[in-house]
């Protein structure tokens, strides 16, 4: 499972065992209650040495996602190759990213702020 932090977007990678870079690959992602998203399927354009990615769909709500990953031997995205499994990855969107990320600004803020103070000599209660 991938946590990603709501409003980025999912990182939906499939790389071949055996570094084709001449196939389509595209993914179907689901919610919690396995309804397909909006703009699912997404087409996943090759990266480099089999490794195909799309990060086009940002979740608007927290929970879990599921993405399947099919191979196809066209562009069309008719024939289904029979060489490869569907690939699957959960993503867990949380706001608890979001919320650590806050925390350790507020730190740095603080921690910035005591420093100042040291360097200029006042005192200042936290």
């Amino acid at each position: 499972m991938i946590e990603v932090q709501l409003t980025q977007s999912l990182p939906i990678i499939g790389t071949l065992f055996d570094g084709k870079t001449d196939r389509f690959l595209r993914a179907r992602v689901y919610d919690a209650a396995f309804n397909e998203v909006a703009g699912s399927p997404f087409s996943m354009p090759h990266l480099s040495n089999g490794t195909y990615i799309n990060q086009s769909f940002i979740p608007s709500v927290i929970g879990n996602f599921t993405a399947i990953v099919e191979v196809y031997t066209d562009a069309a995205f008719t024939l289904l190759d029979e060489d490869y499994q569907k690939g699957k990855e959960i993503f867990l969107v949380s706001e608890r990213v979001a919320k650590q990320n806050e925390i350790l600004t507020d730190i740095e803020t603080a921690q910035n702020t005591i420093n100042e103070n040291i360097d200029t000599g006042e005192s200042q209660a936290i």
